[in-house]
């Protein structure tokens, strides 16, 4: 229910200085005053005070430059009102200089309480029409019956089905669509989104299983490459084996013969140092010298037994002959000479031949010696050859600790390959491209619900929701309430209006009829006394229904007796006398010849240029 309290209103158009009237939920009240005073000029600032909308279309809001005072403030509309009983304080502000609620007032729309109030001037007003329950359409149609104003019936097809909409409480089907079509293009800039993030989750997840193949392909051929590496190592160190195992054997014959050359080298040697080549010479100088002693015995005897052998011999002084004793002396002892010599000679012919076999003896043993030398030289060259062996034996024994130092660093190494790793965690690869996945899985499931729920968007607007679903069918249900209402209205005017749906058009087209006296009458061509009549009644029946779906206290009628005839004058004012007994109705009228009993009077006038009121 909208219950509309007071409204406030300063420099709006004609109402230069604040004008403030309170409505009544009941009775009648006629408003005149001369042209151009501002009557309509209160339901006018009511309108865009609700809606930013003038009943006048394109009448000025802001009071005529020629006319402002210098200390004008702008344009400013305050209305009270309820809702449900709830309290309501609508401001609305053009060009205000002044502050409204400690801020200054611009071109505000302020609607208080504001606990609920969205932020922004579109989202206020959007706000504003919901609370109210009445678009600008419907009041203008249904609360406010402006002069000059569009009526329903001159209003496009789709803009009186949705006028009828609202008036018979069915809107809810047009606002389900609004709120479809919001939500479908909100979801579809979901899904867009949806299916943006789906792509770059699908381009994440190509990335890395990329990665992942990239990274296990890189391990593959790191342990390929290790194991070759390894492989290698295992081969060199068979070849090192084999390559030692050669050297050892070599070097365990010649190290064999070598040292048995070297024990026979030194008996050899200790055989030939125990020759004395000194004493060979003192035997031969000792053979030599009893080979002289005989020689000089031998010689002494010859010469002695030549004295025995000589008749006379003489004296080997002086040369005369000896006597013959001394002769016999001489011979006795030439005789003993010689036979001591004879003895001499045996016993140094003895002594010699022993000195002969100690020197053949010594002989012999040089012969001996000459036989070890010989062997002494081809052992030693046997050595020296072995010498060079060794060499290349001790050579080969580096070279067998090389190999086994090579090994040592071969196993080394291969231990080393063996703790080698990539700095590649695959676990956490692995872990990625789940996780990329699960976004992938939710990013689907997202994509597929917002894909779901816009094909059921899509089928309620197309079906249910469309002219020709559900909405349609209701309208031409609850037309019924409105042509009935019109039926007895029709007992008044003689004019019978209808209202209907071609539910057999394929986009259920929206239609009315005007009977007249049953003869169908098209609205275009109607007198303008029998327009206005068929748009007071048609108004006055929507405004019946829509107070029973939303309801409001007040009706603002701006003059409803135009072009119509003195009997047509009181045929209508009957009606809004009737309406009056339940709401509040304002009536805008020059018409003097209307003046209902129980009816409060308000005099419009100008004064220093400034709309004011006076009720009596």
């Amino acid at each position: 229910m909208l219950t509309i309290n007071r409204i406030k209103i300063e420099g709006f158009s004609s109402i230069v200085n604040e004008l403030e009237l309170e409505f009544k939920s009941k009775g009648l009240t006629v408003i005149n005053g001369q042209n151009g005073v501002g009557k309509t000029t209160i339901f006018s600032a009511l309108s865009w005070a609700l809606y930013g909308q003038s009943l006048k279309e394109k009448s000025t809001v802001l009071t005529w430059e020629e006319i402002r005072p210098k200390d004008y403030r702008g344009c400013k509309v305050e209305v009270e009102l309820h809702i449900n009983d709830k309290p309501y304080h609508i401001i609305r502000c053009l060009d205000w200089q002044d502050k409204v609620e400690g801020v200054r007032g611009g071109n505000r729309l302020l609607v208080y309480p504001d606990d609920d109030v969205p932020k922004g001037q579109r989202e206020v007003k959007a706000y504003l029409i919901d609370k109210l329950g009445y678009s600008f359409d419907l009041f203008r149609n249904s609360i406010a019956f402006g002069q000059k104003a569009k009526r329903i019936i001159e209003e496009s097809n789709g803009k009186r089905k949705e006028i009828l909409e609202q008036a018979l409480d069915i809107s809810f089907i047009r606002d389900a669509l609004a709120s479809v079509e919001k939500e479908h293009k909100e979801l579809r800039l979901e899904r867009d989104s949806l299916e943006s993030e789906l792509n770059e989750v699908e381009e994440k997840l190509e990335e890395a299983k990329d990665e992942l193949s990239s990274a296990k392909e890189a391990i593959q051929s790191f342990e390929a490459e290790k194991q070759s590496d390894i492989d290698d190592c295992e081969n060199e160190i068979s070849e090192l084996k084999a390559k030692k195992a050669d050297l050892n054997f070599k070097n365990t014959i010649g190290s064999n013969a070598y040292k048995g050359l070297l024990a026979e080298h030194s008996k050899l040697e200790d055989k030939i140092a125990s020759f004395d080549e000194g004493s060979l010479n003192d035997l031969r100088a000792y053979v030599k010298s009893f080979e002289d002693v005989i020689k000089g015995l031998k010689k002494q005897k010859s010469k002695a037994d030549e004295q025995l052998n000589t008749e006379s011999p003489e004296c080997e002084y002086c040369g005369k002959k000896l006597l013959e004793d001394e002769y016999k002396k001489l011979r006795a002892k030439a005789l003993l000479s010689s036979q001591e010599l004879e003895g001499e000679i045996a016993k140094n012919a003895k002594l010699l031949n022993g000195a002969k076999k100690k020197l053949d003896k010594a002989i012999e043993a040089q012969q001996d010696e000459l036989a070890y030398v010989l062997r002494l030289e081809e052992v030693e060259d046997k050595l020296e050859a072995y010498r060079k062996e060794e060499a290349r034996i001790e050579a080969n024994k580096t070279l067998a600790s090389d190999y086994e130092d090579a090994m040592h660093r071969m196993t080394s190494r291969i231990s080393r390959i063996k703790t080698r790793s990539l700095d590649i965690d695959l676990i956490k690869l692995k872990d990625k491209v789940s996780s990329v996945k699960k976004q992938r899985k939710l990013a689907s499931m997202k994509f597929k619900s917002v894909e779901a729920r816009i094909n059921t968007l899509n089928w309620l607007r197309k079906e249910p929701l469309s002219s020709g679903g559900i909405k349609a069918y209701m309208l031409d249900q609850m037309l019924v309430k409105i042509n009935s209402r019109l039926q007895q209205y029709s007992k008044y005017t003689g004019f019978e209006v209808e209202f209907g749906v071609d539910m057999e058009s394929r986009y259920k087209d929206f239609f009315q009829f005007i009977y007249k006296n049953g003869i169908d009458k098209p609205y275009h061509d109607l007198s303008g006394g029998q327009k206005q009549l068929v748009d007071v009644v048609t108004a006055l029946a929507i405004e019946d229904i829509t107070s029973e779906a939303l309801g409001c206290n007040i009706v603002l009628m701006d003059e409803v007796f135009e072009s119509l005839s003195l009997d047509n004058i009181e045929i209508v004012g009957n009606l809004i006398s009737e309406k009056a007994r339940s709401k509040g109705v304002y009536l805008v009228t020059h018409r003097d010849e209307f003046q209902p009993s129980n009816s409060q009077r308000m005099q419009i006038s100008l004064e220093n240029n400034s709309t004011v009121i006076r009720i009596g």
